[in-house]
């Protein structure tokens, strides 16, 4: 009698048969990762390897597969047959059996079942991959990977896929070159480094990095040792690295930059690394970017950094010079904003709105079209600004512009904000000490009406006690904005409804503010179509009533939230609580606080 295990085989041979042995597509090459995306799931940068050797025979496929594990590259070779179930093993010793087949439409699945050592009784997950020629020459493989258990398998289930260049021989061949990389300057100090920049008249090249970078140890691996990138900067950078953490191993060549380390972090507001600034010989900085670059993106980004119709502080002098055409300026607020420029995009976006926006004519001025630009950074607004006069004189046509009944209103909050209290908090957490509530409140009331300080002043307390996880006194002033809000605002949404519920219920133990929890919760419930997302709000509202002693009614909901969404281990273990009669809450679950 065949086992359920040899009918599973002999079905999938079956389906592996099917097609016959004509292939519609050739793999055969080397393929390089041009984009990686995730699609569903947990990100990981190793989801998809970064180059693939493949070579395809009438009788399967052989893959170098390559990927890149942060501080150094894995190789893994397979060679799959066609028309039969190929065993092998991961690096933990589980067995795998892959299969090969052509689709229907021409593409190739890789079909991979992983087994824990109770094999073949325990499936961990399945592992498809489908590779697909594109009309262009490209190859894009999509990645499914489903896990039976994501504890035991080790890996959480994610969609990725990745669009793959393919490399001639030659050019393999002369990308794979070392020996004659990029020649780093050791042994000299900020100064020392700027001098010689102009001494032989040559641009200057920072790499800004860290130990624990994992990408920037790419770039020491794959790009700054080839011969190609090599002779593009030797003969017109001087380069350095510049480490942008410390350690106590670090060499006598690293301590000497600590201070410039901190200066250039702190001065081009470097916050990703590695990180590239680009000086010229007479030691101005004329260009930045940010992120690991194949070789190719790296020597176009070394193009950039010498043309001065491409280089960022360049762009940015001509603005203020005047000389660029005001026209562009908004283009190129939004390519500073998708480079991460946050802090050059919103001194951009001021300086464009006060020198050209706030000269126009009424109508030219107030269009939907400058209100986003201006409200991408609304922390820079002030009530000497143009725009401030709009809210308080015409806010019916603002309101009704940015087609968010209230707006104006809202606006005056954030300018107030702005001017009289973000400076007083900033300064407050950054010594560490509170803030003087009574001082800010004053000075609020000296501006503007009572009404709007104490809403203000409102916001601060709740942002600051969540910000320090004092938990009585954030859920105490969270309570009292709730009380004072409009729950049937146009403006409210779903999932801000349902975060201040979840918050009253994970922190208060007042009776009545959870009470008002369930009213945010049923309201959010309301405006959420119904769908598998539903699942996570009945959970909020299941948990306020399991607090407030409604113990039936929260398990009934919970069950819901379930049938809704069974894949969620969260739900059931929430549910396995509520039947237990467990707290299903962390905050004050060990003091044994009860509801009041």
């Amino acid at each position: 009698m065949k086992t359920q295990f040899t009918k599973l085989i002999m079905l999938l041979l079956c389906l592996l048969c099917f097609g016959g042995s004509s292939f519609a597509q050739d793999l055969t090459g080397t393929w390089r990762l041009k984009n990686l995306k995730t699609i569903k799931g947990s990100e990981y940068v190793n989801a998809l390897p970064k180059q693939m050797v493949i070579n395809q025979t009438p009788d399967g496929v052989e893959f170098k597969l390559t990927s890149n594990l942060g501080d150094r590259d894995s190789v893994i070779s397979q060679l799959l047959s066609f028309n039969s179930i190929n065993e092998s093993k991961t690096h933990s010793g589980k067995k795998k059996l892959v299969t090969i087949q052509k689709k229907a439409d021409g593409s190739w699945l890789k079909h991979t079942k992983v087994f824990s050592n109770n094999y073949p009784k325990e499936l961990l997950g399945t592992d498809d991959e489908t590779y697909t020629l594109d009309k262009e020459g490209g190859l894009t493989l999509l990645r499914v990977y489903d896990s039976t258990d994501e504890v035991k398998a080790g890996i959480q289930d994610y969609t990725a896929e990745a669009s793959y260049e393919k490399l001639d021989p030659e050019s393999a061949a002369r990308e794979a070159a070392k020996g004659k990389g990029v020649n780093f300057v050791q042994g000299l100090n900020w100064e020392q480094i700027k001098a010689k920049a102009k001494a032989e008249n040559k641009y200057i090249f920072v790499d800004c990095y860290a130990t624990w970078c994992g990408p920037c140890k790419v770039m020491d691996m794959e790009v700054y040792p080839l011969n190609m990138v090599g002779e593009a900067m030797n003969e017109q950078f001087i380069s350095i690295k510049i480490q942008m953490d410390s350690t106590k191993n670090d060499s006598p060549s690293v301590r000497p930059l600590y201070a410039a380390a901190r200066e250039l972090e702190k001065k081009y507001n470097i916050t990703g690394l590695p990180s590239y600034l680009f000086f010229s010989p007479s030691g101005e900085i004329i260009h930045k970017d940010m992120g690991a670059r194949n070789p190719d993106e790296f020597l176009n980004l070394l193009k950039d950094a010498i043309n001065p119709n491409k280089q960022l502080y360049s762009l940015i002098k001509q603005i203020h010079a005047g000389e660029m055409d005001v026209n562009l300026i908004p283009g190129f607020i939004k390519h500073l904003e998708d480079k991460g420029e946050k802090s050059l995009s919103t001194e951009l976006t001021r300086y464009y709105m006060k020198n050209y926006l706030e000269k126009l004519p009424e109508k030219d001025f107030l269009t939907r079209k400058n209100l986003d630009l201006i409200f991408k950074y609304p922390r820079t607004l002030m009530t000497q600004d143009r725009i401030y006069q709009a809210f308080c004189n015409q806010a019916n046509i603002v309101d009704s512009l940015m087609e968010y009944p209230g707006f104006s209103d809202a606006a005056i909050n954030w300018v107030f904000s702005n001017e009289f209290v973000q400076p007083t908090f900033d300064q407050a957490k950054l010594k560490g000490i509170a803030p003087d509530w009574k001082q800010i409140l004053a000075t609020l009331w000296s501006k503007t009406t009572k009404e709007r300080a104490n809403v203000i002043i409102l916001n601060y307390k709740v942002a600051w006690y969540k910000g320090k996880k004092d938990w009585d006194n954030y859920v105490k002033y969270l309570f009292q904005r709730t009380k004072n809000e409009n729950i049937e605002s146009p403006n409210q949404s779903v999932l801000g409804l349902n975060s201040t519920a979840w918050d009253l219920f994970e922190y208060s133990f007042d009776k009545k503010a959870l009470e008002l929890g369930l009213k945010y919760i049923d309201k959010s419930i309301a405006l959420w179509a119904k769908s598998e997302g539903s699942a996570g709000l009945l959970d909020t509202k299941a948990n306020l009533l399991y607090k407030l002693g409604r113990n039936e009614e929260a398990i009934l909901l919970q069950k819901q939230a379930v049938l809704i969404n069974p894949a969620s281990k969260g739900l059931k273990k929430t549910l396995e609580k509520m039947l237990s009669k467990e707290k299903t809450w962390e905050f004050g679950a060990n003091e044994n606080r009860k509801v009041k």
